[in-house]
């Protein structure tokens, strides 16, 4: 996703682990909570993860579970 820098420095800044969604992307970590982020429900979820950072289980406590 090409970002504008300063809203990648704002995510950053206000994220619990201090990394911007690209930043938590390039190390296959989870922008919010920094644990592993390699196994989505599917393919939505994979792109909401290129989006927020969010690993599943972050996706699913912020959003609510799928019910596809």
């Amino acid at each position: 996703m090409n970002r504008d820098p300063k809203l990648s420095k704002f995510l950053a800044a206000i994220s619990p682990t201090g990394k911007s969604p690209e930043e938590a992307a390039a190390q296959s970590i989870c922008s919010f909570c920094g644990k592993k982020a390699d196994a989505f429900k599917n393919e939505i979820s994979r792109e909401e993860y290129g989006i927020s950072g969010f690993c599943q289980e972050c996706q699913d406590e912020t959003f609510g579970e799928d019910e596809w």
